[in-house]
């Protein structure tokens, strides 16, 4: 369900391909003992296109024609894609529809937007907060609003766990939310974590 929902949203551009592979086959030929070698590279290096290339090879040389038929072409003969694409992000109704069947193909930026549509400290509220960061255990932003959540349950020692991995933050208006933290942690008699806890970081 979620790759088709994703394929619907993906706009593909033009492709290219080259159904002959000739730069192959000129090294093929570099690399290789076979008769008439320099005629075949003259025509394979030549600017006619590649149905005239191989009518002349065929034409000329139809003993060396076979071999290449038998041996080289079917190697050859691929195609490589380059697809772009560019794909849409998803509205706040379809990112909570992600966020309950496969939290993980959200970016923690579309977690912090669906959590904004719930009342702070509300089951969901928490529960997006909490998903973000097991999700994204490095994510400076994540650990500071998983360690404010579990403050305002009263778990200052897993608040100072996650706060101890808050990072280096710019100063934001979201400062106050850092501030309190280490007052209930100082409060509760938690060890401060690294230097920097005035830093401060955004919720998104």
């Amino acid at each position: 369900m979620y790759a088709a929902n994703m394929l619907s949203m993906i706009h593909c551009s033009p492709t290219h391909y080259t159904p002959e592979d000739w730069d192959g086959f000129v090294k093929l030929l570099t690399d290789t003992v076979i008769t008439h070698r320099e005629e075949l590279l003259h025509i394979a290096e030549s600017k006619s296109s590649p149905d005239g290339k191989e009518r002349k090879i065929r034409k000329r040389y139809p003993e060396e024609f076979r071999f290449i038929l038998q041996h080289w072409f079917p190697g050859l003969r691929h195609s490589d894609y380059t697809i772009h694409y560019v794909v849409r992000p998803f509205t706040v109704e379809q990112a909570k529809q992600v966020f309950q069947s496969n939290p993980k193909n959200l970016s923690i930026e579309e977690m912090f937007r669906i959590a904004r549509t719930y009342p702070a400290d509300s089951p969901e509220y928490n529960k997006i907060f909490m998903t973000a960061v097991l999700l994204n255990p490095e994510h400076p932003v994540a650990n500071l609003n998983a360690a404010c959540i579990l403050l305002s349950q009263g778990d200052t020692k897993g608040a100072s766990l996650y706060l101890d991995k808050a990072g280096e933050l710019p100063k934001r208006p979201f400062a106050r939310y850092h501030a309190n933290a280490e007052r209930e942690l100082y409060r509760s008699g938690e060890p401060a974590a690294q230097s920097g806890r005035g830093r401060t970081a955004p919720s998104r």
